[in-house]
């Protein structure tokens, strides 16, 4: 994982009232201003006086030019908009320095969580860079002054920076008394400009069969949005994308399980300078969006999503290749793909190294951190994502078998029928959505024996990706049903007949409350959108043994059972 500094905080005496960890960030009054000799901390309503102080305002922006690590995160802008969106969920905590003269000389922006009391740089996870301002002169005095003031504030706490600035200077941690953790990570870039090698990729024969495989579908085109307001138009959708790939694969849904997400990054686009965000439209459709921080030269990776229904066409990563096009013509310099992420590093054309830093107030925190460190180098990172994967199926094993039986293990019968010519079916009395991707978002487990959220949205996602199309139907923000329709199904009924041409209709998910009724509807729909695409082919439908009604329907319309099997 890269080299790291372990150094130990000098013997002292902590001051505490013997309050759990995660409150202890509430001891103080709500509303403080606390100095220790230079040094002044301003919480709750002194920091939010101070953010409204068109002074302190100045101050914070020329120490931030004066500052040569200096970032976007660490900007007044950038700790404004998260502030202001996220103030039911964070206190600001403001760590500043000042000299004899009144001028700012050094600046920690934080904020306290008001659920939990941890300590956060101001963007929290999202914030990619989190770091102090500060004069160069002054630097290591200031960072050591203001994390002892926050020690001695705060003793059961902790600090953690993700990924300091480049440039920090971070001498002062092999010889300090505090207890710190500096680690160091390779950060991948890729290079902009004519130097670049952006345009040759561009030019690539897979690149441009995949630019031609689209363009045969609707006109592409690459967008570079500007303001708020056109980034409203296409976030929900990019937020839908979002989510399904990442409680896909990493078992988080970033838009949904954090409410302020969206107006976070619809507030950075108010002020110019702070993010760029762009869409690649297919037709009218957006199939692949990025929105992410200017930072000077650069500009961060931040969200970046893609629509499952082109995915044969890499439409991610064409995004990333125009969108470094402009940037360049723009005179950017890199894009910053940020530390993490192994899908990064086939971007990338060079890279340099960031380190992040973590700094316990208690001993025992400290060295828990130590040992965890020790043993995810021992692991390393694909020995820690196989961990995480591991975790996840023995998860989905445990509800299986805690209950009766498990989802998608009961018996099905399967019907065929060898020819749709002929075949005619009315009008559904339920109208389902197609490749809703909000709608499979919905989905939770109403038992023990279902499958978990991730395990559902990774087979939806595959299944999308395949090109099998999503039935379903919502009632008052409940996922009622799902079921699947598919010309080459990614998972086909065991036993099915397979055919080439053949429509196979299978089941996804069926509520408790949902009722024979739905499932009929669904399997109406599916037959009429088949027949719609092609009048010759033979069809398959896969229902569950018990479901008499649905079996009656289709061999009323001169389907076969054909065989019982589990999916």
């Amino acid at each position: 994982m890269g080299s790291d500094i372990l150094v130990n905080q000098r013997q002292g005496v902590a001051v505490g009232d013997g309050r759990p960890a995660q409150t202890h960030a509430r001891d103080s009054a709500p509303s403080s201003a606390h100095s220790a000799d230079d040094i002044v901390l301003s919480r709750g309503d002194a920091a939010r006086s101070l953010l409204r102080d068109p002074q302190f305002r100045a101050a914070w922006m020329d120490l931030a030019e004066a500052c040569p690590w200096a970032t976007a995160w660490q900007s007044f802008g950038y700790a404004e908009a998260w502030l202001s969106v996220y103030g039911d969920t964070h206190e600001p905590l403001l760590v500043a320095q000042v000299d004899s003269s009144g001028t700012l000389t050094g600046l920690l922006p934080l904020a306290i969580g008001r659920h939990d009391g941890a300590l956060v740089h101001v963007g929290a996870h999202q914030a990619e860079y989190q770091g102090w301002l500060a004069r160069p002169e002054v630097s290591d005095h200031f960072i050591q002054q203001a994390l002892s003031v926050l020690g001695e504030t705060f003793p059961r706490g902790r600090l953690a920076l993700r990924f300091l600035p480049q440039g920090t200077p971070v001498g002062w941690c092999a010889t300090t008394g505090l207890r710190v953790i500096l680690q160091t990570q390779a950060r991948p870039l890729l290079a902009l400009g004519p130097e670049g090698g952006v345009e040759k990729s561009l030019k690539k024969k897979h690149t441009r069969n995949r630019i031609n495989r689209l363009q045969r579908i609707a006109p592409l085109r690459f967008v570079e949005l500007e303001s708020r307001e056109e980034l409203e138009r296409v976030i929900d959708a990019v937020a839908d994308f979002c989510d399904l790939r990442q409680g896909a694969l990493n078992a988080s849904l970033p838009f949904r399980d954090d409410p302020h997400k969206r107006e976070f990054w619809l507030r950075l686009m108010e002020t110019p300078g702070l993010a760029h965000a762009s869409v690649l439209l297919l037709g009218e459709t957006v199939i692949a969006a990025h929105v992410g921080p200017i930072n000077r030269t650069s500009v961060a990776l931040g969200v970046i999503a893609h629509s499952p229904f082109v995915a044969d066409s890499s439409p991610g990563k064409l995004l990333v290749l125009m969108l470094a096009r402009a940037l360049g013509g723009k005179g950017f310099q890199d894009l910053d793909l940020t530390p993490e992420g192994t899908y990064k590093e086939r971007i990338a054309d060079h890279a340099d190294e960031v380190q992040s830093l973590a700094v316990h107030f208690r001993w025992s925190d400290h060295i828990k951190a130590r040992a965890l460190l020790r043993l995810r180098d021992r692991l390393g990172a694909s020995g820690v994502l196989r961990v995480r994967r591991f975790r996840q199926r023995l998860a989905d094993r445990m509800r299986r078998f805690s209950g009766k039986t498990a989802a998608g293990s009961a018996p099905l019968v399967t019907f065929a029928l060898d020819s749709r010519t002929g075949l005619v079916v009315g009008p559904g009395t339920i109208l389902l959505n197609v490749n809703n991707v909000a709608d499979l978002l919905l989905y939770r487990p109403s038992a023990p024996s279902e499958i978990s959220q991730t395990a559902f949205l990774s087979r939806a996602l595959e299944r999308l990706e395949a090109g099998d199309r999503a039935y379903t139907l919502v009632t008052d923000g409940v996922l009622l049903y799902c079921g699947w329709s598919s010309d080459a199904p990614a998972h086909p009924a065991p036993d099915a007949p397979v055919a080439a041409g053949a429509l196979h209709l299978s089941e996804g998910f069926m509520h408790p409350t949902g009722t024979e009724d739905v499932r009929i509807a669904a399997i109406t729909q599916r037959l009429r959108d088949g027949l719609s695409r092609a009048a010759e082919g033979a069809i398959v439908v896969a229902i569950p043994a018990e479901d008499r009604r649905s079996a009656e329907v289709l061999t009323s319309w001169g389907f076969r059972s054909t065989s019982t099997g589990h999916p």
